[in-house]
């Protein structure tokens, strides 16, 4: 059996991404996050028949207090989670920064952009944002899904897609090393 690490970052605002606690395997202290404004998640995906990746999310949520740390965050980041509410679309602006400046600091890496709270839109019109939200991730190479707290399935799924497009990175870059 093969086992993989790879480190995640995952960034949600307050009131979304509430499903990530549920299928997460460790969670580190609550209090943590106050300290030095991250979480740490881990999480067991199998990419491939026996292959397990061993994900650790780093949470970093969207706070300010400690955007001054994020750059160290980023350092050796092979993905990211990013979590917007689709009743706030001010959450996926802000949510689109994030992701910018991720990609100015570590360069482009496979994500999966999640609008959260599907079940709390079916009788709004959130048809623009969520097309929007679909074509950005599309444009930046990622994966979109709609997700509430009773749907960890589609998350589970994206996962370990995710996963499987970090390994293959990972298996370019060192065949391209190989033949350097």
């Amino acid at each position: 059996m093969s086992t993989f690490t790879f480190k995640m970052i995952l960034i949600r605002p307050p009131g979304t991404g509430k499903i990530i606690d549920g299928i997460v395997i460790n969670k580190f202290s609550l209090d943590y996050k106050q300290t030095v404004g991250v979480n740490l998640l881990t999480k067991n995906v199998e990419v491939r028949e026996g292959e397990i990746a061993s994900l650790h999310i780093w949470d970093i949520g969207f706070t300010h207090s400690f955007e001054y740390l994020r750059k160290s965050f980023y350092e050796g980041t092979n993905g990211a989670l990013i979590f917007f509410d689709l009743t706030s679309g001010e959450t996926f602006e802000k949510a689109k920064k994030i992701y910018a400046k991720m990609k100015e600091i570590i360069g482009s890496v496979p994500f999966i952009l999640i609008g959260d709270n599907i079940d709390l839109v079916k009788s709004l019109d959130s048809t623009a944002l969520r097309k929007e939200a679909h074509k950005f991730a599309n444009d930046e190479g990622g994966i979109y899904i709609e997700t509430s707290q009773d749907n960890a399935d589609i998350l589970e799924e994206a996962m370990c897609e995710l996963t499987r497009r970090f390994q293959q990175k990972q298996e370019r870059m060192l065949r391209k090393c190989l033949r350097s």
